[in-house]
């Protein structure tokens, strides 16, 4: 935030929006890395939780989804927070609130879908789907730029492969145990696709540069 905020101050606009993408895709890898980790590792959780407080995937997921969103689109805010057009983000934070209101009520409750905590999850990823997509064409509008691309769908589509994949697999040995198996499975996955399809380059370049300097 502070280099992108000095990327503004100083209107170099290639540094903006190269700090823009690269917040984008590393926020939505180590935000999507960790949602494929704990997906994937569902079922086991459910059978070290207490009864009470097991089915509660969904949940996990959404509101997953909801800090995955938020993280990968941080950098948009910051670009309007610190720029002239500040007050639309308070606007569409505002709307955001408003929106979550009806449908947490519409959601939640019996005499609604009655969906309880799932409910609840399910209306603020709508709202904040909602609100980041409104910022992500204001963005389009003022400065004619578009963040995700179609790496970022590269990128959605392996955690959702690798998460989905591992929860369904379901093997009947220590929950404790398969719990880190998974999540150690999913990061090597996940880890190595990154590295070959080259979707994290700066990250990749800077990790060969030390590979190098270690080995020389």
């Amino acid at each position: 935030q502070p280099l992108l905020a000095q990327s503004l101050h100083q209107q170099n606009d290639t540094e903006t929006w190269r700090l823009v993408r690269l917040t984008h895709t590393s926020m939505l890898l180590a935000g999507g890395w960790i949602l494929a980790c704990l997906w994937a590792s569902t079922p086991e959780m459910d059978r070290l939780l207490p009864e009470e407080f097991q089915g509660l995937q969904w949940v996990i997921l959404t509101i997953g989804a909801v800090k995955v969103l938020q993280g990968s689109a941080l950098g948009s805010q910051v670009l309007l927070g610190q720029s002239d057009h500040y007050r639309k983000t308070i606007g569409l934070n505002w709307a955001m609130v408003g929106l979550a209101i009806p449908l947490n009520l519409w959601m939640i409750p019996e005499s609604g879908l009655g969906l309880g905590l799932l409910g609840a999850a399910l209306a603020t990823l709508s709202a904040v789907t909602l609100s980041i997509l409104a910022r992500q064409w204001v963005v389009r509008s003022v400065w004619s730029q578009w963040i995700p691309n179609g790496r970022s769908l590269l990128i959605l589509a392996i955690l959702v492969m690798v998460g989905h994949a591992l929860h369904l697999w379901e093997p009947a040995q220590s929950a404790g145990l398969m719990l880190m198996v998974k999540s150690a499975i999913a990061t090597g996955l996940i880890a190595a696709i990154t590295w070959t399809l080259n979707l994290a380059p700066e990250g990749k370049a800077l990790m060969t540069q030390q590979l190098k300097a270690l080995r020389d």
